[in-house]
């Protein structure tokens, strides 16, 4: 994937909906038009970074001496996930 100077990448990470109920085994959710079970889950730091190394196009076998041809440029604020020991 090649990011363009002024392109916006993102992805999404829907939470299921906490209940409050004992017992959720079982329990049918209807995820929205177009999301993929694999999507659902927590926006953890892994999440994020491998997010992050596909939008710098890094490929899958993770090489030391990769490096990319252009600057790659990722603003973060300080929330938990930006500074977690994953990323």
């Amino acid at each position: 994937m090649v990011a363009e100077a002024g392109r916006l990448e993102y992805a999404m990470c829907p939470g299921l909906p906490r209940s409050r109920a004992r017992n959720i085994r079982g329990q049918i959710v209807n995820l929205p038009v177009g999301v993929t079970p694999e999507q659902v889950g927590p926006g953890d730091g892994e999440r994020l970074a491998s997010f992050l190394w596909r939008l710098a196009g890094r490929p899958l076998v993770h090489a030391s001496d990769w490096k990319r041809d252009r600057p790659l440029y990722v603003w973060m604020d300080n929330s938990s996930v930006h500074t977690s020991q994953a990323l």
